[in-house]
């Protein structure tokens, strides 16, 4: 479906337009720019207007360990908890389970698993770009450590927007990918 020639018919713009700047009365905008709310409140037409085109982020779609531990706080709208609840389940669980360490501190946790290679990242057979993946994963484990979990369980005061949330879901779920692939 394209914008604006299927959306309403060619001639309302101008309709509108016209009886605004060249006196044919407000009547006749008014009666145009209702026309175009109708056509708006078809909901296939309005999305065609303003949302955007591409892949759509959902929670149903990440790792499992992150949709487990989010999922019933997200749908009931705590959206923050959900983050938080995720969050600690990598740190508190699943990481120190997968390198066998109970006791030892995320950042340490991290370090080990990615600095120290103790976790196999698949796919790169170059040592540059096996390098590189040990990196990335390192500095995405501290950015989910510091910048997510530690954040969202100490900074209560401030309101996060839901998208922003969202995405800190996501960062969870790739790491989580990289640590059960380890």
């Amino acid at each position: 479906m394209g914008l604006a020639s299927d959306i309403y018919e060619p001639k309302l713009a101008e309709r509108i337009d016209h009886g605004v700047n060249y006196g044919s009365g407000f009547e006749a905008a008014l009666a145009a720019t209702y026309e175009l709310v109708g056509y708006l409140e078809s909901g296939e037409r309005r999305a065609a207007i303003f949302e955007r085109p591409g892949p759509k982020l959902a929670l149903a779609s990440m790792h499992s360990w992150i949709h487990g531990a989010a999922a019933q706080l997200w749908t009931d709208g705590y959206h923050r908890e959900a983050v938080n609840r995720a969050a600690s389940v990598i740190f508190d669980t699943y990481l120190p389970d997968k390198l066998r360490l109970p006791n030892e501190k995320p950042e340490a946790l991290v370090a080990r698993a990615f600095k120290d290679r103790q976790l196999t990242i698949p796919g790169w057979l170059d040592e540059d770009d096996l390098t590189n993946a040990y990196q990335g994963a390192q500095y995405l484990g501290l950015s989910c450590y510091k910048l997510v979990r530690n954040l969202r369980t100490h900074n209560q005061a401030d309101e996060v927007d839901e998208a922003v949330l969202l995405e800190e879901l996501a960062m969870l779920s790739r790491f989580a990918r990289l640590i059960e692939d380890g």
